[in-house]
């Protein structure tokens, strides 16, 4: 099939050729039948004894308690943490950060930002903006 499209696309070109590489999508049925032939196979798996010692064990125990213990904690006062590594991922500032960093001034919270109901490009008529 592709062939033929290649070809056909070669006869329209007024140069003779084509860029034409990628072949049409295999349909959803060959795909998964492709799909269960691969992982009928047993090199497609590999199983290995993990060794965790008594003190990687006890460490993640206490690693996990810690963390529940934040968790339930910022519940109980209603004040989350922000997370700051989020703030220059990717080598820039978050578009939000001018406003984290304002510390809730109205001056920058009005005049940079405006608060929009979810979806409200899906709004018929009216005012969405609250």
């Amino acid at each position: 099939q592709f062939e033929i499209r290649r070809q056909e696309l070669i006869q329209k070109s007024k140069t003779g050729k084509t860029a034409a590489k990628r072949q049409m999508p295999e349909s959803d049925e060959s795909f998964q039948h492709r799909l269960q032939s691969i992982y009928r196979d047993d090199k497609m798996y590999h199983r290995e004894i993990l060794y965790l010692s008594n003190e990687d064990i006890k460490r993640t125990e206490f690693q996990l308690w810690e963390i529940t213990q934040e968790i339930l904690t910022t519940q109980r006062r209603g004040v989350w943490s922000q997370n700051t590594d989020n703030c220059f991922k990717y080598h820039s500032p978050c578009m939000y950060f001018p406003l984290c960093r304002a510390h809730d001034n109205p001056n920058i919270k009005d005049n940079l930002f405006k608060e929009l109901h979810p979806h409200s490009e899906l709004s018929v008529g009216g005012n969405s903006i609250f």
